[in-house]
């Protein structure tokens, strides 16, 4: 084969220009990337820079409502309807997301007060929390009686459903002012709390006490460490944190210490603190409900399946152990259950702890570090990890029927749920979680993959058919029978959906 060979020259230029489109093509291709990246973050929306949530040397920009900035409510005061309680297992749990009379150095309550303060000045306006021991009777009176006496109400979670169908709420649907594709409203509450498409309570960063009652798991690392088990970090990072592990870890973790023949939850140490409520949590973990909801946005029967029946063997095989210590069995033994679980688990005699979030604050004065965990999968196979919002001690927000300015009370909420993802949330998860009682970074990455995917099971909170009560029931005996629990509760859970459905449809 004959070829000539070109000069040097024009060797050098063609280099010199394939390296010259190369370095285009690269640069082309990482802005592409980078406009990607930026599309799909979770927090974007459409629209203007505001809205957009750009960001400016690394800072986001806030977010704004759609709001008529220059609303003036008239010194109105907005009265908020929360519950209130002095058991001693139930003060954690009145809200502490309405008010607050003044700073105090504790971050969540400074920043509900700073929020309120600014909001107020803002549209002229009065926050003002008021706690009643029984919601549903303070409530019915004010409806009944045409009183306006309540702007919104802050719902037990497993309360509202019936407050809803008993025609005490409006739909927020049709209210003014109230955008719930706005990332400040719980996306995942939205497509499981409506009902036939209506929406009579919702959730979203308003509601920090639904952050607080998630589930979870701590575990003592010294404790890990002293008997050689495996961490359980690298576990959930590599998606084989499963129940079958929690089992294995908490078998050899459990020693009867004072040497009776028998466990004692005063001197011996226990693989596990658990309490009726986790025998619907590992359900939930598992990524299966009780009801989930059809086209026509109605709730179907899930349950029944061979994996829920799986999930829930699997429940037993933990929760029904010898290593496993029931904080509902002391009920009635000891004038409130959950500070002793609480003190076991400071004492270093307990591997792992199911909570609600909000616990974890209690154990700020352990000396032992401990670490966070999300809920084990039922297996391997399974995607992702699931945590559930507990509806025993979560709320919903609602809009009385009786509103005579409801677009004035969806201003005022919208306003107060936008502030809040930039106030009260960063106080709440950046601050009080993630900084000051998780004690180490790998917690820190824990509390992100248990906020990322929450179940809420509109089966479960709704109870039809007293299936969820009577499953977490169980527990007290130690009963396994699931399978005819649930035979013999199916039909009843049919006719209380379809006795929904016929309630919320005569509310048009």
């Amino acid at each position: 084969m004959w070829f000539t060979q070109e000069p040097k020259q024009n060797k050098k230029i063609k280099i010199f220009t394939v390296l010259l489109i190369l370095t285009f093509m690269i640069f082309m291709f990482t802005a592409c990337a980078k406009a990607q990246v930026e599309e799909n973050k979770p927090t974007e929306a459409k629209g203007d820079a505001e809205e957009v949530g750009e960001t400016v040397d690394d800072t986001p920009v806030k977010i704004l409502p759609q709001l008529d900035e220059s609303a003036n409510f008239g010194g109105h005061v907005f009265n908020v309807l929360t519950r209130f309680s002095t058991s001693g297992d139930w003060v954690d749990w009145i809200p502490r997301d309405v008010a607050s009379e003044e700073e105090t150095g504790d971050p969540i309550n400074d920043s509900v007060y700073k929020r309120n303060v600014y909001l107020e000045d803002k549209y002229n306006f009065k926050i003002k929390q008021i706690a009643k021991e029984n919601v549903g009777t303070d409530l019915k009176k004010s409806i009944g009686a045409g009183d306006e006496m309540y702007d919104m109400i802050e719902s037990p979670m497993r309360e509202a459903p019936g407050f809803a169908q008993s025609g005490y709420f409006l739909d927020m649907n049709e209210v003014a002012n109230l955008d719930f594709t706005k990332p400040w409203w719980d996306q995942e509450a939205y497509k499981a709390l409506s009902f036939g498409h209506k929406m009579y309570f919702m959730s979203g960063d308003i509601l920090m006490v639904n952050n607080d009652t998630c589930s979870g798991f701590v575990f003592n690392k010294e404790l890990l460490k002293e008997l050689g088990l495996e961490d359980p970090y690298p576990l959930v990072k590599a998606g084989t944190w499963t129940m079958d592990k929690l089992y294995d870890l908490c078998k050899d973790a459990a020693k009867d210490l004072n040497g009776d023949g028998k466990m004692n939850y005063k001197d011996d140490r226990y693989g596990l603190i658990g309490q009726r409520d986790t025998l619907i949590s590992f359900l939930h973990s598992a990524g299966e409900y009780i009801c989930k909801k059809d086209d026509n946005d109605y709730p179907f029967i899930t349950f029944g399946s061979e994996r829920s029946y799986s999930a829930m063997d699997a429940c037993f095989n933990v929760m029904y152990n010898e290593f496993t210590h029931n904080a509902h069995h002391l009920e009635g033994k000891v004038p409130a259950i959950y500070p002793v679980s609480e003190e076991m688990f400071m004492s270093n005699r307990v591997l792992f702890m199911w909570v609600r979030l909000r616990i974890v604050e209690n154990l700020r004065s352990m000396d032992t570090d401990f670490g966070i965990l999300p809920l084990p999968k039922l297996d391997a196979n399974q995607e992702i990890y699931r945590t559930d919002v507990i509806s025993y001690t979560g709320c919903l927000m609602s809009i009385p029927s009786i509103a005579s300015n409801p677009d004035r009370t969806g201003h005022i909420l919208e306003a107060i749920a936008a502030e809040s993802k930039y106030t009260t949330m960063p106080a709440y998860y950046d601050i009080t979680l993630k900084t000051k009682m998780a004690r180490d970074e790998d917690s820190s990455d824990m509390l992100d993959i248990i906020f990322a995917h929450r179940v809420w099971d509109i089966g479960e909170f709704s109870d039809y058919g007293n299936f969820s009560w009577q499953l977490i029931a169980l527990s007290m005996k130690n009963n396994t029978n699931i399978a005819s629990l649930f035979e013999k509760l199916q039909p009843k859970i049919q006719k209380d959906i379809d006795k929904a459905i016929e309630k919320y449809d005569k509310l048009d």
